[in-house]
């Protein structure tokens, strides 16, 4: 039931509106009635109303009046406003203050019904909306930080759908996310100390989550910090501050004492990666490949220290990604040249000028690779040939091995250690069938991300739609498009993005993102400015 406060300094009017009101919607009840403005003021102060019907036109205190004054102390109270005068200024000053409608006197029934049933449905809504706001907001820490958790996980995948859901749930149940500004720390077990303590392949799961709980629990002395997974199983830590210097080094601290534990505790040595500074929780994507970046130095230099970002640290992230690319696309492709050398171009950028590595990064660097092909596409082999494959491995790059390893030589181990998973199957369709088909693919795969790119896509929504694996679509795209999914989706709406600023210079931020498929203003300005050196603003006042 809500209550509605009548005002009006003619009798016969406020007796019509009493009587009709209820009759035609009885979720409204008339609870007082009022002469002038005044009168109404000292009711409101001793009761509540969800409703004002006013007159314009009244002694002491008119009704534009005390709708301004409603305005300011009642906020969330219906205003409308009765009056027998058309003249436009009374509805512009009316509508200035908030009322919901502007009725001539006499009002039809009509009308009032109309009116009061469109006033009920919004107020319906917002006491809906309110009580899922104490719902959420008396969720335990637990249930909060789960949310958290997940939103930051979203915006380190860049997942848009996911982060346009949560972003306003974190934000209604007063989340704290991040304080002034933040790095991100990425943690990674090396794979070289795992085969030193006789830890095997199968049982990684199992130390990178203890690794997670460790820094959890060390983590908790930080003023404002989250511990997550990534993608990978990896730990990530966000870490946020007002003092630049302390952040950094309370990074570093951080490390050190996560290190010392997993050292004590299981014989684990981790390498870590840190991330500059970011001045928005927006940029966690930039500060996650900064920081992936940095751990994938371990595989050049060594691991069991902490990398900072910068310093080149892109070029080995690019090429073992690269790497991997490579080999799943080889895996899947039952025509490929089983003499040839799985990821011999990466390992040659990786490697440049003959470079050499010793058998700790080597055999690190393989087996991150093999760990990466069995997250991927781990479903697709039977465990049998994963278990053969990593003997493979151990075979290739004995513990203890002093030799150095040339990219020649490591693209042998590379071929060696996933031998196993070349078994042949079922007889395939003739190679001209299969290439034509991948063809097809990542041009279905173009057509639909040039037609939706205003839509949500995500590869999970990919492969739903043409019935293949992740891994599958992610390979065949960057195999024939020359790029990955995802950087191909962001230069679409990049430039639909930059069309519609240069064709509608008056067109809000807001609205371009909201039309090139960005949920949030802050994040498409930031890959915005990432893409074209300059903020949307900036590009539209130059055109």
């Amino acid at each position: 039931m809500y209550n509605v406060l009548i005002v009006d300094d003619e009798a016969v009017q406020r007796e019509y509106l009493r009587e009709v009101i209820p009759s035609l919607d009885p979720r409204f009840t008339v609870a007082g009635e009022a002469a002038d403005g005044e009168e109404a003021l000292a009711w409101l102060a001793a009761h509540a109303a969800d409703v004002l019907v006013t007159d314009i036109k009244m002694p002491v205190m008119d009704g534009l009046a005390l709708c301004r004054i409603a305005y300011e102390q009642y906020p969330r109270m219906r205003r409308v406003i009765l009056s027998g005068h058309e003249e436009f200024e009374y509805v512009r000053e009316a509508l200035v203050y908030k009322a919901e409608q502007y009725l001539l006197k006499p009002p039809g029934r009509e009308a009032v019904r109309l009116l009061f049933a469109g006033l009920a449905d919004d107020l319906e809504r917002e006491r809906g909306d309110a009580r899922a706001l104490r719902g959420l907001q008396s969720l335990s820490e637990e249930g909060r930080m789960q949310v958290g958790r997940r939103l930051l996980q979203a915006l380190i995948a860049g997942a848009e759908a996911e982060i346009g859901t949560l972003f306003p749930l974190a934000y209604r149940m007063k989340i704290p996310l991040f304080e002034g500004e933040g790095l991100l720390l990425l943690l990674a077990i090396d794979e070289s100390s795992m085969r030193e303590q006789g830890v095997a392949p199968h049982e990684r799961s199992l130390f990178d989550y203890i690794l997670n709980q460790v820094t959890a629990e060390l983590a908790q002395s930080t003023a404002l910090a989250w511990t997550l997974f990534d993608s990978r199983e990896r730990t990530a830590v966000l870490l946020s501050g007002t003092d630049p210097q302390a952040l950094s080094a309370g990074a570093e601290a951080l490390f050190g004492k996560i290190r010392q534990t997993m050292r004590d505790t299981a014989g684990l040595t981790l390498t870590g990666g840190a991330s500059s500074l970011i001045e928005d929780v927006q940029q966690l994507d930039a500060a996650y490949a900064e920081a992936h970046a940095a751990v994938c130095r371990k595989y050049l230099e060594g691991g069991d220290t902490l990398y900072a970002s910068g310093d080149g640290a892109n070029s080995a992230a690019d090429a073992f990604d690269t790497l991997v690319q490579a080999a799943s696309a080889e895996l899947s492709d039952p025509y490929g040249d089983r003499r040839a050398a799985y990821g011999r171009p990466a390992l040659d950028a990786l490697l440049p000028n003959g470079r050499k590595l010793d058998a700790a990064c080597a055999y690190g660097l393989v087996a991150a690779l093999l760990g990466e092909l069995q997250r991927l596409a781990g479903g697709k082999r039977h465990s049998g040939q994963w278990a053969a494959a990593w003997q493979a491995l151990d075979r290739a790059i004995p513990a203890g091995n002093p030799a150095v390893w040339t990219a020649t030589a490591l693209a042998d181990a590379c071929r060696s250690a996933l031998a196993p998973l070349t078994a042949a199957g079922a007889d395939p369709e003739p190679r001209p069938a299969f290439e034509a088909a991948e063809r097809q693919l990542a041009l279905n795969i173009r057509a639909y991300i040039d037609a939706n790119y205003a839509e949500p896509i995500s590869l999970a929504l990919l492969s739903d739609k043409f019935r293949a694996s992740q891994q599958h679509i992610s390979t065949i795209f960057h195999k024939h498009a020359g790029t990955p999914y995802i950087r191909y989706m962001t230069r679409v709406r990049m430039d639909n993005a930059a069309r519609l600023l240069s064709a509608h210079p008056d067109m809000k931020i807001f609205e371009v993102a909201e039309r090139t498929g960005y949920a949030n203003v802050k994040h498409f300005s930031y890959v915005f400015k990432k893409h074209f050196g300059v903020t949307p603003g900036e590009y539209g006042a130059r055109e």
